[in-house]
């Protein structure tokens, strides 16, 4: 399994910006440079067991959502090292986002829902559902250029926008008749700003209009079963997929 997150500390140590962070199948998640694609080394090798998600909350340190122990564990963003283990009780979680106000969104397969979480000020106590009746996969939740949640919805393949309270739902947009198979991963590029979504099942990448969601078309295929997609600064696209 792959997992990719784009990290956000200090340049030229653990943590650089613009360098791809991805958990393996070794359980431990490695650094490679965002520009040269090379092996930077590992990040992290505590016990990490069926890793769902991975992101980089506000302070800089790396957050990990566990689905062998329901958890997701604070790791140091500069060194690595575990910090401490923040939430626990998810069932079958599969990705997870920090919102402006610092709260954090978790998805959970069983059941269909988005939950949220308060902060590190309030020991990340649940505050309540904050969405139902959809599907996120891993990489498949993110903040928008205007503001509002995407979330991609393996239910009815879509993605899906919502208010920052989770209110408001719009399909933003449609990957019916085959465009879509099981989103795993969205992202929003740029300069062009368009939204981006691995697509599982039929091993692309489709490209959709950042301001309307129409579809735009194939951006990459023959993927073989891509699950993460995230840009780095510097406009590079970085694509995990799982088959090979």
């Amino acid at each position: 399994m792959l997992l990719l997150s784009v990290g956000t500390t200090l340049a030229g140590e653990k943590g650089a910006p613009g360098d791809c962070y991805i958990m393996m199948g070794d359980n431990t998640i490695q650094q490679y440079d965002g520009v040269t694609g090379d092996l930077v080394g590992p990040f992290a090798t505590d016990a990490i067991n069926n890793v769902r998600d991975l992101t980089f909350g506000p302070n800089g340190n790396l957050f990990v959502l566990n689905n062998g122990s329901g958890t997701v564990e604070e790791y140091d963003g500069t060194t690595g090292d575990l910090i401490a283990t923040r939430i626990t009780g998810i069932e079958v979680g599969e990705c997870m986002l920090f919102l402006p106000d610092e709260t954090m969104l978790v998805s959970h397969l069983t059941p269909q829902t988005i939950e949220l979480y308060d902060t590190a000020a309030n020991g990340y106590a649940p505050l309540g559902i904050w969405a139902s009746g959809i599907e996120p996969l891993q990489n498949s939740m993110i903040l928008g250029p205007d503001g509002r949640v995407y979330v991609g919805d393996r239910l009815d393949n879509t993605v899906k926008a919502y208010d920052l309270d989770g209110s408001n739902m719009t399909i933003f947009a449609d990957g019916s008749g085959g465009i879509l198979d099981a989103p795993e991963g969205i992202s929003f590029g740029f300069p062009d700003g368009n939204l981006y979504v691995a697509s599982f099942t039929n091993d692309t990448v489709q490209e959709f209009d950042g301001v309307t969601g129409d579809y735009v078309g194939v951006f990459a295929d023959d993927l073989d079963c891509p699950d993460g997609l995230r840009f780095a600064p510097n406009g590079l696209m970085w694509v995990s997929y799982v088959c090979s």
